[in-house]
């Protein structure tokens, strides 16, 4: 008999999955965050800017297709915007349409493989956090029809969504945790159950005590796990308990789904 996801979820699992809630820390929602955020995205603008170009020439040369990929996330307030990543896996059609990838992935390119694992793919957002869609430190954005639109989100979406944070550090070899044993299109329904909820947990139990010295803290452990691999961030002590936000699970065809890059896990 085929591989089904019931050796992976348990039968009664909720179809509505939730995480604890929060207050975010006086930090996380101030004006000293924003100039945080402008002055270290242009800090590390600056240097990568002359590789843009290159970047760019790299991908179209390795693979047929534009040079950037355009995800739409939902973003402080609620509000959804264009979140851009430099491509790095091929446009033409490859089998199922996932939207996460694994270790592995046939869909991804040579260039894209090393823009990755560098994790160059990332620098459009830079300009992004300059224009103030999103932070350097802060939970993921996610996909909307993954978060609803519950009033319970009102405290999760009064925070910029970030480029690196808590959840992603901590999950920074994600494409490896994915189990080779659950089918393609089973992948999304296990990674809600089994990855979503936690990587959610950890980037709301930071953001309610995130302070200037521990985002600085989280960009340099960023820069040392993407240049040596040691991660040198250990995770929040506690969890937030005041209420609990639910994590939707819209079906897949209410999202605008591409082949071009993972649309779920970042």
């Amino acid at each position: 008999m085929p591989h089904t996801l019931r050796s992976t979820i348990p039968q009664d699992e909720p179809k509505l999955e939730t995480i604890n809630s929060f207050r975010p820390s006086s930090w996380s929602q101030s004006q000293q965050k924003r100039l945080f955020d402008v002055v270290v995205a242009t800090t590390l603008l600056i240097p990568v800017a002359p590789l843009i170009p290159l970047i760019i020439l790299l991908i179209k040369l390795d693979s047929a297709g534009p040079a950037l990929h355009i995800n739409h996330r939902t973003g402080m307030g609620g509000t959804d915007f264009r979140m851009y990543k430099f491509r790095t896996m091929r446009t033409e059609g490859t089998g199922f349409n996932v939207g996460l990838t694994r270790a592995g992935d046939s869909r991804i390119t040579q260039v894209g493989r090393f823009l990755r694992k560098w994790k160059l793919d990332e620098v459009p957002q830079l300009w992004t956090v300059i224009m103030g869609d999103m932070s350097i430190i802060g939970p993921r954005p996610h996909l909307r029809r993954l978060l609803g639109q519950g009033q319970e989100l009102r405290e999760f979406l009064s925070i910029r969504p970030g480029m690196t944070g808590a959840a992603t550090v901590y999950f920074r070899h994600e494409e490896e945790m994915l189990p080779k044993k659950v089918r393609d299109e089973e992948l999304e329904t296990y990674y809600i159950h089994s990855i979503l909820p936690k990587k959610m947990q950890l980037d709301v139990d930071y953001a309610a005590r995130a302070t200037f010295r521990s985002d600085l803290a989280l960009v340099f452990s960023t820069l040392v796990e993407v240049l040596s691999g040691y991660v040198a961030w250990s995770r929040p002590v506690g969890s937030a308990t005041l209420h609990e936000i639910p994590i939707s699970t819209a079906a897949r065809s209410q999202e605008d789904l591409s082949m071009e890059q993972d649309t779920l896990a970042g």
